[in-house]
């Protein structure tokens, strides 16, 4: 049924509960993960105005936090012996995972939320902004894991 799960990382509590769930699906159902990181547009676009640092700088700073961050999730996704692939794309994380979703060519997506959701709602949300986007907007199921 699933043999490619993509996993969106972000290195919060909610994403490394995500991938937890991820191990276990990948390893009832003999799949592969492929793990996402997502450099933020606007966090970028924020670092470059109050950072004093070069795009360049801030680029390769942030993908080096990335790329830690992918190396962990990668790590215990070996030592639980499920296949591994990463990937780090540069976008806005709900339109960059549901690409990611459809040029992968995934079978299901799992992530986390943070729960904060949209901020016109008055009650609270069961899942964050990003979580509600992707779901709408997946051609492919999408498993939300609570934080």
């Amino acid at each position: 049924m699933y043999k490619k799960i993509l996993l969106p990382v972000d290195g919060s509590a909610a994403s490394l509960k995500a991938m937890e769930h991820a191990i276990e699906l990948a390893k009832v159902f003999n799949a592969e993960i492929r793990v996402l990181y997502v450099m933020n547009e606007v966090a970028i676009a924020a670092l470059l105005k109050f950072s004093g640092k070069g795009k360049d700088e801030i680029i390769k700073d942030y993908k080096a936090a990335a790329e830690k961050i992918l190396s962990g999730v990668e790590e215990k996704c070996k030592a639980a012996g499920v296949r591994v692939e990463t990937c780090i794309r540069e976008g806005m994380p709900a339109e960059e995972i549901v690409l990611e979703a459809t040029e992968s060519g995934a079978d299901i997506t799992v992530m986390g939320t943070h729960g904060y959701g949209s901020k016109k709602r008055k009650e609270r949300p069961l899942i964050g902004s990003t979580a509600e986007r992707v779901v709408a907007t997946n051609r492919c199921p999408t498993l939300v894991i609570p934080s």
